[in-house]
């Protein structure tokens, strides 16, 4: 079982959802079979802006594992490679990088690859700030409290920006760590 980072802690066994964009073939890695028809994509910001149907309609039910980077669906972003038989691999680029490149300039491209029969998720709301600080004017207490975690406001990095997302890495591991912990 892997240590976890000083602050972190391990919980009961967990239940997880994870939100997939709906496919027309099932999640099997690929394409959908009719992608101009699939209009729930459109539901998903990340997904309805980054559409090219005529690139998708060229490349219908091929694998994603098959797909030159330039090829690949915008869903490939939104958890459809979801329990693929295959590795899929993708180039993540940094949110911050080009809208804040003072701060995250730095950031280059990076390829992530997803492990055969592997499900890619994010704990949202484990990673909003105000969910782990709470609000203790209201008498809400913070996910950081409730589980007694190493989390620490002082590390938090003043980025000059508006932003309710967590930063620092130490924070981002202790949280990550404590909620992928509790998952077998």
């Amino acid at each position: 079982m892997k240590s976890l980072p000083p602050g972190a802690r391990r919980l009961p066994a967990r239940h997880v959802t994870i939100r997939v964009p709906w496919h027309d073939s099932a999640w099997t890695g690929s394409v959908c079979a009719r992608p101009s028809e699939n209009t729930s994509c459109l539901i998903l910001p990340r997904i309805s802006e980054g559409k090219k149907d005529p690139i998708e309609e060229k490349c219908a039910g091929e694998r994603l594992d098959e797909l030159a980077a330039t090829d690949q669906p915008p869903c490939i972003g939104e958890r459809v490679s979801f329990m693929a038989p295959f590795e899929v691999a993708r180039t993540m680029r940094h949110p911050y990088a080009e809208s804040n490149a003072r701060t995250h300039g730095h950031f280059i491209p990076t390829r992530f690859l997803h492990p055969p029969f592997s499900a890619a998720c994010v704990p949202y709301r484990w990673m909003l700030r105000g969910v782990v600080e709470g609000d203790p004017k209201n008498s809400v207490q913070g996910l950081a409290e409730r589980l007694q975690l190493g989390w620490t406001a002082e590390r938090e990095p003043d980025l000059k920006f508006d932003t309710a997302w967590v930063q620092e890495r130490d924070n981002q591991l202790i949280l990550l760590d404590t909620f992928f912990g509790a998952l077998r």
